[in-house]
């Protein structure tokens, strides 16, 4: 009976070995599968997060853009328009150039109605010089000198 004993013994000792070994296994594949799914996660969190606040960068920056764009169309009304348009509404001559005078020293506020008080508006002012920014509107200079002109005689 001790033979078939230590035999049994044995078998059993194989049995856990194995079992030992399959057990590691599994515990190593689930580790693994699981900072696997973890990780996955993580990447797909960031990717949805970062593209959805990039996109909605992109629309606020649009909608500036938008808004530059409409007022530029008011910068391409020549003064005479202006001039026929606040006579119809009813404002003095004089109250039309000083609003070209005004608009002519302020132009950095216009910008910044624009595009509000932002790093890229700052920007824009300083260094990009543009015709509007360095010049006014279309016909400005005319209005300017026409009324300081007809207000000398």
């Amino acid at each position: 009976m001790d033979l078939q004993n230590e035999k049994t013994f044995e078998t059993c000792n194989k049995t856990l070995a194995e079992m030992d070994l399959l057990i590691g296994f599994s515990i190593g594949l689930n580790l693994f599968l699981s900072i696997g799914i973890i990780g996955l996660n993580c990447f797909l969190i960031y990717h949805f997060v970062w593209k959805q606040t990039v996109q909605t960068h992109i629309d606020a920056a649009g909608v500036s853009f938008s808004q530059a764009i409409r007022a530029s169309e008011f910068a391409r009304i020549p003064p005479i328009g202006i001039a026929v348009i606040a006579e119809m509404g009813g404002i003095p001559l004089d109250e039309v150039v000083s609003a070209y005078d005004k608009d002519s020293m302020e132009r950095r506020a216009i910008v910044y109605s624009i595009m509000g008080r932002t790093a890229i508006a700052k920007k824009f002012v300083d260094q990009y010089r543009s015709i509007f920014m360095s010049k006014g509107y279309e016909g400005e200079e005319t209005v300017l000198t026409t009324t300081t002109t007809g207000n000398a005689k």
